[in-house]
This record gives C-alpha cells, sequence and structure tokens, in this order.
C-alpha cells in the first residue's frame, strides 16, 4: 500500500513539474518579441551587423565565394530571406564575397585563333569578343594581340585581335613571253606573283594569264617553256 501512495506521489509531482516547464516554455516563446530580418546582401559585415544588433539578431558567417558583382568582404548570400519574421537571439548564416576571381592571362599573341580558344578553355578564361583586322605582316587566323596583356590581371574574360590576311592588292601581269627564265622568276617576284613552269627549255614561250591582265598580288602565273632560237646567221 505503502508502495502504491509512494508511486501516484512521484506521478503527481512529475506531473505537476512537466506542466510548469511546458507553461514556462510557452510563456518565453510567446513574449520574445520578433523582427523582421533586414536584406543584408551587398552590405559590409560592420553595417550587416549593426542592422542584426539593433534587432536583437547575431551575424555567423557560414562561408565565402566568388563573386564578380559584389565587392570583396561584402555579403553574397544569407541563409534567412529578408523580410522574413523570426524570434529574437536567432543567428542569420551569410556567404562573404571574395570578389571577382583573378587570373593571369596567358600568352596568346602568335598563336592561330584555333589554339588561342584551346588554351583559353583549358584555362577557363572566356573569350568575350574577337575583333578581325587587315595585316600585312600576319596570316589570316594568326592572333596579333590580345587584352588583358599577359601576366596581366583578369576576372576570366578577354579580347582578341585576329588577322584576316591582307587588303587584296591587284597588280598588272608583266610579259614573260621570249624572256629568260632566270629573269622572268626575278620579275615575277619583285611584283608578287607566283610562277609555275611547264615545257623544257630556258625562255617562255607563253603564258596565261596574258600580259596586262590585271591580277591579283600571289596570283599563280603559269609560263610554257621552250628551247632559245639558234640564229640562222653564220660566217
Amino acid at each position: 500500500m505503502k508502495n502504491l501512495v509512494r508511486a501516484v506521489g512521484y506521478f503527481v509531482v512529475f506531473s505537476v513539474t512537466g506542466i510548469l516547464i511546458a507553461y514556462f516554455t510557452f510563456y518565453v516563446l510567446s513574449s520574445t518579441e520578433s523582427f523582421e530580418v533586414p536584406d543584408l546582401v551587398g552590405r559590409s559585415l560592420l553595417e550587416a551587423n549593426n542592422l542584426l544588433t539593433d534587432r536583437d539578431l547575431y551575424l555567423k558567417v557560414t562561408g565565402e565565394a566568388y563573386d564578380a558583382d559584389i565587392p570583396s568582404g561584402h555579403i553574397l548570400q544569407q541563409d534567412v530571406p529578408a523580410g522574413k519574421l523570426i524570434k529574437a537571439g536567432r543567428r542569420i548564416g551569410v556567404i562573404i564575397s571574395k570578389g571577382p576571381r583573378i587570373l593571369y592571362t596567358p600568352m596568346l599573341s602568335g598563336l592561330t585563333i584555333d589554339e588561342a580558344e584551346s588554351i583559353a578553355q583549358q584555362n577557363n578564361i572566356r573569350i568575350e569578343k574577337i575583333i578581325k583586322v587587315h595585316s600585312s605582316t600576319a596570316e589570316s587566323g594568326m592572333v596579333i594581340a590580345q587584352d588583358p596583356n599577359p601576366e596581366e590581371h583578369g576576372a576570366g574574360g578577354i579580347s582578341l585581335i585576329v588577322s584576316i590576311g591582307d587588303y587584296d592588292r591587284y597588280v598588272v601581269c608583266p610579259s614573260f613571253t621570249d624572256m629568260e627564265l632566270k629573269k622572268a622568276l626575278k620579275v615575277a617576284q619583285a611584283a608578287g606573283i607566283d610562277i609555275a613552269t611547264s615545257g623544257s627549255g630556258t625562255v617562255v614561250g607563253s603564258q596565261s594569264p596574258a600580259e596586262r591582265t590585271l591580277i591579283k598580288r600571289g596570283s599563280l602565273v603559269k609560263l610554257t617553256l621552250k628551247e632559245r632560237e639558234e640564229s640562222g646567221w653564220w660566217f
């Protein structure tokens, strides 16, 4: 009987204690003031901390990340969205910006555009713009210049200036007929013309295209060779 009375007493004590604890917890939680979470993105740590302190909230840095728009040391993200109502004493987790990712630009000038694009891809560099220009010194498809220059800091983007070759230049095709082959080769070189020969001999018998024809510099002129005709005079 005594054991039963003792058990009932313990039960009553525990029940009353539980009710009191639940009531006290409910009272504390219901009486705690709620605050609206401010927008912290883009703010400095000092500014964000002051905003949260005024609302009896706390700041907690949970990580860092690169970002090209948010300056280094400023808040990039917050785990509780702005405008949400939360109880005082809560911690707001934030991710801090490390600023733009700084890269060193490799040397791309002097490479073909295909080679430059391959190296850029390997280094996670974005080719933002390709400017094509005529050049009398660089072959078509060659990178002439770049921005940023080699070894300069950049944020991952680069612009390239690429040659599309020289302007088309025209010359008047010389007359090679009856000219010694050696001399014809020198004349062609001076005029920027390529020569192809057929037949045998040391003298030009005919040509194509014809003399005085307007042709592009670098065009191919075909020469048909013949033997030098011997003079019929003898003594």
